[in-house]
């Protein structure tokens, strides 16, 4: 999902980046942050609908199974934002809660969130022990764990039967009990990974694909959306219709990203979302930390703005200018760059 943030190396051979992988991935990025405005629409149906998906199979599409470092990288590359962005959040809101409620208040915030951090769950945590979600950084979590497992099966003979067996584990799992560290979305992380990586393999390039595929996509896509409305959420493993949503996040994906091949023949004009999909990473972080941390609603009230289109509509710029600003500090301050962008002074970017 991010930049670089897999044991992918996002680039053509004479060293440029694949423009439409950045704009597939900037999409991508516009559709979280619209998707977690908690507006009801069609555009959030869409959004759920594909989002996650896309960053799973375009990550399958460009890994590189085979480096003897790999789970280094992308403990770096992945854990390291993840636990980047929990301590922040943590650190935020304890400060928040000192001057609400004192020492006693802060401190149990700080403890919540780092527990929060420690479990890492996207949604269903552990009322027994009292911890709550931790937000959308889930995705880190499961990105490395499935990575982490492709790694180790993509040399076997029986890939297939094994990525469906993990998928399955997870999926009739995660109905009945739930495992920290996001482990049962990583389960459904890998079928997609898998698919991405198979269609590279295979020769199959969904930026070029033929106008017969990509209407024949957009169609399945569409009847996806009028019958489950974009209702599965790879984060608690929720599908409301299994195969129709795979279905259709599969072919969500291909329009998108034959889209952002167009999109990436208008040059300058597209450079807004290659800066978003080149910078996927700390914008996610840098999303969850608004998301959590700054009180929107609260805001707009102060000017007036009740629960209507434009509110939604203003919040929506707000929350994408606050992480792009971030990303682009990121790309200028080494720590920042380390600690939320997973990079190293030995890696190009």
């Amino acid at each position: 999902m991010a930049r670089e943030s897999q044991d992918t190396v996002v680039r053509k051979d004479s060293g440029n980046r694949l423009g439409w992988v950045d704009i597939a991935r900037g999409i991508g990025m516009l559709l979280i942050i619209e998707g977690h405005l908690g507006m009801p629409s069609r555009i959030t149906n869409l959004a759920f609908s594909v989002h996650v998906p896309l960053f799973f199979l375009i990550s399958g599409y460009l890994v590189r199974v085979g480096r003897p470092d790999s789970t280094a990288r992308n403990a770096r590359r992945l854990l390291l934002p993840y636990l980047a962005t929990g301590v922040a959040i943590a650190i935020i809101e304890s400060i928040k809660a000192l001057s609400n409620g004192g020492i006693i208040q802060a401190a149990s915030v700080l403890t919540e969130w780092l527990a929060a951090t420690a479990f890492g769950s996207g949604t269903n945590a552990s009322p027994i022990l009292g911890i709550h979600m931790i937000g959308a950084t889930w995705f880190l979590l499961a990105l490395f764990f499935a990575l982490l497992v492709y790694e180790r099966i993509n040399s076997t003979k029986a890939v297939w039967p094994i990525v469906l067996a993990v998928f399955a584990a997870g999926y009739i799992s995660s109905q009945y009990w739930w495992l920290p560290w996001s482990i049962q979305p990583a389960c459904t992380a890998l079928l997609f990974l898998h698919i991405g990586h198979e269609a590279k393999s295979r020769g199959f390039n969904p930026a070029k694909a033929h106008p017969v595929i990509i209407a024949v996509a957009l169609a399945v896509w569409l009847v996806a959306l009028i019958i489950d409305h974009g209702e599965m959420y790879i984060v608690s493993n929720y599908f409301r219709c299994l195969p129709v949503d795979i279905a259709g996040a599969l072919a969500g994906t291909i329009v998108i990203c034959r889209i952002s091949s167009v999109l990436d023949g208008f040059g300058s004009a597209a450079e807004p979302l290659r800066f978003l999909g080149r910078n996927s990473l700390p914008i996610m972080c840098f999303h969850l930390i608004e998301l959590t941390c700054i009180p929107w609603w609260d805001i707009a009230s102060l000017f007036g703005l009740g629960w209507r289109r434009l509110t939604f509509l203003l919040m929506f710029i707000a929350k994408v200018a606050w992480a792009s600003c971030w990303a682009f500090i990121c790309l200028r301050a080494h720590l920042l760059s380390v600690l939320f962008n997973g990079s190293s002074k030995k890696e190009s970017h």
